[in-house]
Formats: structure tokens, C-alpha cells, sequence
């Protein structure tokens, strides 16, 4: 089955159509959950979890959309979620950090 045509059964709720995407994507997912978790047992359980909300979401994904794309987007933004309240950390642009730093002022006294 094309992609176009497992979005559709998958919108139909046809579980041999999701299984089949499970078993397609479902390493790509781990992968990337891993990456940012650094834990394979947290990372399964975010795929098994973003896969569930995948299929509920379903029916909002277009029929020529980048499937494995969107799933990819699903588990890399739940992944970082996890990882910020677990590590309480913020991500930002790097380039906001120095934008927004004082630039450094001799002073006239130390000449």
C-alpha cells in the first residue's frame, strides 16, 4: 500500500493499515525519541504513547501529507515536553542569548 492509500484506511480506522505504519515508522520514532531522551525505556513508552495520539489525530492529516514527517514532528515534540519538565531546562536560540547580553564597558578608571 502507497502512502496516500494508508492514510485513508487509517482514517477508516483499519487496524492492518496502522499496524502496517506502525511497523514502518516505529524505528524512526524510537530513534529520535532516544536521541533527546537518552532512555530506551522512556523512549518506547513516549512512541507507544505518540503512535495512540497519531491515530486519534488522524483524520487532520492531509491525504498527500508527509506521513512519516508528521509522526516524526508528534514524537520529537513529546520528547522534548518530557525531557524539560524531567531536566527542567529551556531550549532557546542562541543567537536571542547574545542578542539580549550587556556588551562588555571598560571602565575610564582601570585605563
Amino acid at each position: 500500500m502507497n502512502t496516500i492509500q494508508l492514510i485513508k484506511q487509517c482514517k477508516q480506522n483499519n487496524y492492518k493499515a496502522q499496524i502496517e505504519v506502525y511497523n514502518a515508522y516505529k524505528n524512526m520514532m524510537l530513534g529520535a525519541a532516544l536521541r533527546i531522551l537518552k532512555n530506551r525505556e522512556e523512549a518506547e513508552d513516549i512512541v507507544q504513547y505518540c503512535f495512540i495520539k497519531a491515530f486519534e489525530k488522524i483524520h487532520q492529516l492531509k491525504e498527500d501529507a508527509n506521513l512519516g514527517g508528521w509522526l516524526k514532528r508528534i514524537v520529537i515534540n513529546k520528547s522534548l515536553d518530557i525531557a524539560r519538565s524531567k531536566y527542567n531546562f529551556i531550549i532557546t536560540d542562541e543567537l536571542e542569548i547574545l542578542e539580549n547580553e550587556p556588551e562588555d564597558v571598560e571602565d575610564e578608571n582601570s585605563i
